[in-house]
């Protein structure tokens, strides 16, 4: 039997791995040891992903809960702002068919310029606007 301070291993004389000097266990020991931290972590990664899963899951609801009275009022603002922008649309297609006419009429005169129909066309979209 060998020295145990100059080997980190040694054997019994009988076939059993002696302990380390430096820790006091056996290869094995060490082998077991690192397939049981290894297991701990696949197990407290499992953990924590599921804890992540149900926060996020949590957060979600809570999210629904509290935003559906608002949900409810943005969809109504948006249907009457959308009513009003048909509403302006029509008004505005309109007023362009009363001015294309007259446009087109003064034009044959010779009595109106584009640069005037444009600034008449300008006017109409601000007077439906405001």
């Amino acid at each position: 039997m060998t020295d145990q301070s100059s080997h980190s291993t040694d054997y019994d004389g009988v076939g059993h791995a002696a302990t380390d000097a430096r820790s006091g266990m056996t290869k094995t020991e060490r082998a077991e040891l690192v397939r049981i931290v290894r297991l701990n972590y696949k197990v407290a990664r499992a953990t924590v992903d599921q804890r992540q899963a149900d926060v996020l899951a949590d957060v979600e609801e809570q999210i629904a809960t509290d935003w559906e009275s608002h949900d409810k009022q943005w969809r109504e603002a948006c249907g009457e702002t959308e009513d009003d922008i048909r509403d302006l649309n029509q008004r505005i297609r309109e007023r362009f068919q009363e001015l294309a006419c007259l446009v087109r009429t003064r034009h044959r005169c010779g009595c109106i310029t584009v640069k005037a129909a444009r600034t008449a066309i300008v006017a109409v979209v601000r007077s439906c606007v405001e």
